[in-house]
């Protein structure tokens, strides 16, 4: 969740889209348009800070609760 966050805050788009699971509904299959969707959502978003609040894992599952601003 960190490290996500910091590459959208820092404009690392090819760190987010080789981190973005390939079942995720975030993910375009045309990759050259989704890069160009991710700058445009980065360079318009002021990222002030995240606060992970708790984390649970059963399996190979895993669910994070977050705060994002």
């Amino acid at each position: 969740m960190r490290s996500r966050y910091a590459a959208y805050a820092l404009g690392k788009i090819g760190y987010v889209m080789e981190t973005t699971h390939v079942d995720s509904p975030q993910r375009r299959p045309d990759a050259g348009r989704w890069q160009r969707e991710l700058e445009r959502f980065v360079e318009n978003t002021e990222f002030e800070g995240l606060v992970v609040m708790s984390t649970n894992i059963d399996g190979e599952q895993g669910w994070v609760t977050f705060k994002a601003n």
